[in-house]
């Protein structure tokens, strides 16, 4: 059933990870053929699963690709010993992929995938896991809950012009039994501690590992909001929430729920690409946002602890699947009134001040917005590579403010409209 509305509302609180997993790593390859030696570059990330896993037949994932003037043309791989047949490399996944037919029996096992780039230059990793006594030989199909998520979900990514999410049984696994595990155990938050009723795994990345999940991630919960429209609103407002969201091409998506305790899991992509959000010539934008979110961005500004009505949060993020430790560097942003030119006092976040950001930066206005009104932004930045990924857009607020109108009041006596942006990084 989907959850309806309570009369009884409490606190709502929502907490955001950000998983070391999207982070990738490159490494180069040197040959020596009939002629001089040769070199070549190629980027991987963690393979999975790892750990113990709660379902018999996992997809067995090592994400790896080639670089500039590479190309994949062998792929084998070993279980215990045993070569496997089945084994594929997925240029759309940027990934060797096997997807198990057979349930495998309770036990331990070793994988050993060797991959060779352009006939001449082998990469070999191995890792392990263990399938559980009492592992599922299916997980259940999602459910009419988890697929009112989705389309709400997809309803925010129409709004920016990206591609739907896809709904994920591992993700949506993983997802529902954390949300239970909060749930019984009345707690909010990323970690479980063995022994606690409803217990996986430690970290997301290793609940999602157990369902049979390898690959990059993200993981968004909430709790007390009465529905679950209104828990994936909050989720999307809170801007270290939202980031997931804007992810370039068609991410996995799972969702689970019990209670008021909510879990949202996000899956990552191969596409570079710029999002922002509110996207350009976005209407009906919220004015303001009430500062629920933690970890609180506020709280690197010096006076701010976070809570009380701000202005609605501004996004700007670069994905890029071979991004390594740079962060992206923003030399300069604006916000201005369309109409009069005014500046807009905001909190800048970026990966200059803010530990939680790498590929992204956040433009938080002091105060609520105007209610229909057309503001413009500007950021100025580059990526890692040195690229120009700077954006100009504009957005217009929606007609009616969300914002109680004594909070408006006590907003605009606060002070001037004077211009107030954080330091930017020193070149």
């Amino acid at each position: 059933m989907l959850r309806s509305a309570r009369t009884t509302i409490t606190t709502t609180q929502r907490c955001f990870c950000w998983l070391p997993a999207l982070t990738a790593a490159a490494a180069l390859l040197t040959a020596v053929a009939a002629g001089p030696a040769q070199a070549g570059e190629y980027h991987f990330q963690e393979p999975g699963p790892t750990g113990l896993l709660r379902v018999t037949s996992p997809t067995v994932t090592w994400k790896i690709w080639p670089g500039k003037d590479m190309r994949v043309t062998r792929v084998a791989l070993t279980l215990n010993g045993q070569s496997i047949t089945g084994v594929r490399y997925s240029d759309a996944e940027r990934a060797v992929v096997y997807r198990s037919e057979q349930a495998l029996p309770a036990g331990d096992y070793r994988v050993v995938c060797r991959v060779t780039f352009n006939d001449q230059f082998p990469v070999t990793r191995d890792w392990q896991f263990t399938v559980s006594p009492d592992a599922a030989r299916s997980l259940p199909a999602p459910g009419p809950e988890q697929e009112a998520a989705l389309n709400i979900a997809n309803q925010y990514r129409r709004t920016l012009g990206l591609p739907d999410f896809q709904l994920d049984a591992r993700l949506c696994a993983a997802a529902a039994a954390h949300s239970r595990y909060m749930a019984r155990n009345r707690e909010v938050g990323h970690e479980q501690q063995a022994g606690r009723d409803g217990f996986i795994a430690a970290k997301s990345w290793e609940r999602l590992a157990a369902f049979g999940y390898a690959g990059g991630s993200y993981e968004d919960v909430e709790y007390g909001s009465p529905t679950t429209a209104a828990a994936i609103r909050g989720l999307f407002d809170a801007p270290y929430h939202r980031i997931p969201f804007l992810q370039p091409g068609a991410p996995l998506f799972g969702a689970g729920f019990a209670g008021l305790s909510t879990t949202l899991n996000f899956g990552t992509t191969n596409e570079e690409a710029t999002v922002v959000h509110p996207a350009d010539r976005q209407n009906g934008v919220p004015t303001s946002w009430d500062g629920n979110e933690t970890p609180n961005p506020l709280r690197v500004h010096s006076g701010r602890t976070g809570g009380g009505h701000v202005g609605y949060p501004i996004t700007f993020a670069h994905f890029a699947p071979a991004a390594g430790k740079s962060a992206i560097v923003v030399t300069g942003a604006t916000l201005e009134a369309a109409d009069t030119g005014e500046r807009v006092p905001f909190y800048l976040n970026t990966p200059e001040n803010d530990s939680f950001l790498r590929y992204a930066a956040l433009l938080i206005p002091h105060k609520p917005l105007r209610a229909g009104a057309t503001y413009r932004v500007s950021v100025t930045a580059r990526a890692e590579n040195g690229a120009n990924i700077g954006r100009v857009w504009q957005f217009t607020t929606a007609g009616v403010s969300r914002v109680p109108a004594a909070t408006l009041a006590s907003a605009a006596a606060a002070g001037s409209n004077s211009v107030h942006v954080e330091a930017a990084p020193k070149l």
